[in-house]
């Protein structure tokens, strides 16, 4: 049988193939975890940078229960995911030490229980209704919050246990980090799956109490108030069931995604401790690693930082607005120098200030009663502003009446013209009683007659051109003894 033979240039080794093959995986790993790096962090850090630097969102206590959530997803990008984005892209060989490893180990296990009991936390918040008795109680006393840390410091006191010699903590290139290797007590994994356990049926129990508080809120029917003073009570309790109900779908969504990207990790890894603990190998033997499995869950749990700030942003608009914002350099308010001119302010305007959302903002409401939409206005005042009951006298300059020979003319003109109306309110009754004769229109004057005179009718005194023009020089102020006599005179002259 004849060999052939080829040259040696037309060979290639197959382990430089497999290494060719892990240069490029490692390089399109170590680019894709970068990216998921710098956009985890960035959206982490700037969603709680607007929520922390908003007064009216960092007032209200669910969204402190998400900033605590941001914390753990920016603590999970910097110990865990970041660190292994350098163990990927030096090629899989961990160069940090022994220290450094422990603290990735512990970190990865503090994220994932304490990311589940901030969760459980706001979900219990969300779940006690808005009307109950006990969230007053709660508020008062802070006992969510302090929930919450305790929560913390229990998930890192759990974690503690890693730093012993007897839990054999090592790198895995499959996990890209360390993590507890073969060989640890099974107590502590099953102590851990009991924690876990307990976490996801408290959490059950609060996703059933939510439901009933939805189903309450279907079930009643709220019409509008008769009385025009409850409206603002009917609008406020509106609101507050509405972002009540916002808040807990935002907490489902956080669940429902917790359950989908980080349970499957968690999952398999529990079945790798438990299999491979020094109590349970010897009976199980020696079980293969599904290394395909293990890059994948872990490469999925990655996404959980970014996917859960995506999914805040998503259900509460007003953080995407506040964002939007901080990222745009945008203010609501204008920036104010130096206090603004207070004369023309009054109780219904509220002064701006270097802070912004000190105080509440100056808002209108549009009410609608029985008589047609009505503009309500705040009825609270701020307490420190400034007011002026009166506004101070306006500053001008005297004007001197300068009289020209035109004007000398017009008045004296105007003075002749009005001499007759002038006597006849002094001397008739009946004319002096009549209100502003010059400016009222023609008021009948009666005149007597003479027996056998033929039948007249009856003059008019108006304010027209005419009649003062005739009437001009025709009266002369004299005193009138009796009533016969200013009839006489009345009936003479020809107005």
């Amino acid at each position: 049988m004849p060999v052939l033979y080829v040259n040696y240039g037309e060979t290639i080794a197959d382990v430089a193939i497999r290494s060719s093959e892990t240069t490029n995986n490692t390089s399109v790993s170590s680019l894709l975890l970068a990216i998921l790096v710098i956009l985890s962090f960035a959206f982490n850090v700037l969603t709680l940078t607007s929520i922390l630097s908003t007064k009216k969102l960092r007032d209200k206590l669910p969204y402190i229960l998400l900033c605590s959530v941001l914390v753990i997803n920016a603590l999970d990008v910097i110990f865990v995911i970041f660190i292994s984005l350098l163990h990927v892209a030096n090629g899989g060989e961990w160069i940090f030490g022994n220290t450094v490893c422990r603290i990735n180990a512990i970190a990865e296990q503090f994220v994932l229980i304490a990311m589940l009991i901030a969760l459980l936390v706001l979900a219990f918040e969300r779940s006690i209704g808005p009307k109950n008795p006990i969230r007053e109680v709660l508020n008062n006393c802070n006992i969510i919050t302090l929930g919450n840390v305790a929560g913390t410091i229990f998930s890192f006191i759990i974690c503690t246990p890693l730093l012993l010699t007897s839990f054999p903590v090592l790198p895995d290139r499959y996990h890209f980090q360390c993590i507890l290797s073969a060989g640890s007590p099974v107590a502590y994994s099953l102590v851990l799956l009991s924690v876990y356990c307990f976490l996801f049926l408290a959490i059950f129990v609060c996703l059933a109490m939510m439901r009933i508080q939805s189903h309450e809120h279907n079930q009643l029917q709220r019409t509008l108030p008769n009385l025009q003073q409850e409206y603002g009570e009917f609008i406020s309790q509106n609101i507050a069931r509405h972002e009540y109900f916002k808040l807990a779908k935002l907490s489902i969504i956080l669940l429902i995604a917790y359950g989908v990207i980080e349970l499957p990790f968690i999952c398999f890894t529990f079945y790798n401790r438990i299999t491979s603990s020094k109590e349970i190998s010897p009976v199980v033997g020696q079980t293969a690693t599904m290394t395909d499995i293990a890059t994948m869950f872990t490469f999925i749990r990655y996404f959980y930082a970014l996917v859960s700030c995506i999914i805040i942003h998503a259900t509460c608009h007003d953080i995407w607005d506040e964002l939007t914002n901080l990222i745009l350099c945008r203010r609501i308010s204008p920036l104010t120098i130096n206090n603004w001119n207070n004369i023309d302010r009054n109780a219904n305007f509220k002064t701006h200030t270097f802070i912004t959302d000190l105080r509440p903002s100056n808002v209108m409401t549009l009410v609608a009663t029985g008589d047609g939409l009505h503009l309500k206005y705040p009825d609270q005042n701020l307490a420190d502003s400034v007011v002026f009951n009166q506004l101070p006298p306006p500053i001008y300059e005297p004007v001197v009446d300068q009289q020209t020979p035109d004007s000398f003319e017009l008045k004296s003109t105007m003075k002749k013209a009005l001499a007759p109306i002038n006597e006849i309110k002094d001397i008739c009754p009946i004319v002096n009683s009549a209100p502003n004769i010059a400016s009222t229109s023609a008021i009948p004057v009666p005149i007597s007659r003479k027996k056998g005179s033929k039948k007249k009718t009856s003059t008019k005194v108006g304010e027209t051109a005419a009649s003062r023009e005739r009437a001009k020089g025709k009266f002369k102020r004299k005193q009138y003894d009796d009533k016969d006599t200013v009839e006489k005179k009345f009936k003479n002259t020809k107005l």
